[in-house]
């Protein structure tokens, strides 16, 4: 961090996946894989990474989509994840005609594995941003196939123990040969302005202005993650509450 700052350029692209910071969202299929959202402290601070947790069955632990590349263009695929009881998560494309990719990604290690290569033009990145988080990302080139995410322990297949996982957050799929810098894609939501306060990240009652959510921190203790404050419909029946004078 000593050195100096550097203009960033890169070329102009756009992220496939939306809700990319809520993995149940972005994949449409998940098999025997349970996600818990907002739970552990995200690579940009904030708690809106995704926990997935395998189930007892003896199956692939796996989340899934189709994916299209414009016209086959080399693409590409990454993901920040970050272990938890899980260590090892896989990276996986399928093709038409039997084309098969995929990467083992040990998160606990910071190296990576890759098992199957039939697509071609692969390549692979592993890179640690910070506090256990790696970003993981496979390049290929192909117009219709299957990406999929999942835990790996020993195999992509095994009998899980319905507890244990590994954390993924900031999907994105890009035409292009790799990856550039992340660019979210998050599901909006519209709101009034909030009429009841919150303690905000100083500790200090706040009022939620239009469009944003009463994220609830403890006041007695800022590091505890905050809660999303949602309470019951209700009205203060004394009026001018805030003056002491009658």
């Amino acid at each position: 961090l000593t050195a100096p700052p550097q203009p960033l350029l890169e070329r102009y692209t756009s992220n496939s996946f939306s809700n990319t910071e809520r993995i149940e969202g972005a994949f449409t299929s998940a098999f025997d894989l349970s996600i818990y959202s907002n739970l552990p402290k995200a690579p940009d601070g904030t708690y809106t990474a995704s926990l997935c947790v395998e189930s007892t069955a003896n199956a692939e632990h796996v989340l899934q989509s189709t994916l299209i590349s414009p016209s086959g263009a080399p693409f590409a695929f990454s993901v920040y994840a970050k272990a938890g009881a899980r260590s090892q998560i896989f990276i996986q494309f399928l093709g038409a005609g039997g084309l098969n990719r995929l990467v083992v990604f040990d998160l606990s290690l910071g190296t990576y594995s890759d098992i199957t290569s039939t697509f071609p033009a692969p390549g692979v990145e592993m890179v640690p941003v910070g506090d256990g988080w790696y970003r993981c990302c496979v390049y290929n080139t192909a117009l219709l196939f299957t990406g999929r995410i999942g835990l790996y322990n020993g195999g992509t297949s095994y009998t899980g123990d319905g507890n244990s996982g590994a954390y993924l957050w900031g999907l994105q799929f890009e035409s292009n040969p790799t990856a550039t810098s992340y660019i979210p894609s998050i599901q909006a939501f519209t709101s009034r302005a909030s009429s009841a306060y919150f303690t905000n990240s100083l500790g200090r009652l706040a009022l939620a202005a239009t469009n944003v959510a009463r994220t609830n921190y403890t006041g007695s203790d800022l590091t505890i993650a905050p809660k999303l404050l949602l309470e019951k419909a209700a009205t203060n029946l004394i009026i001018r509450s805030t003056s002491m004078q009658l």
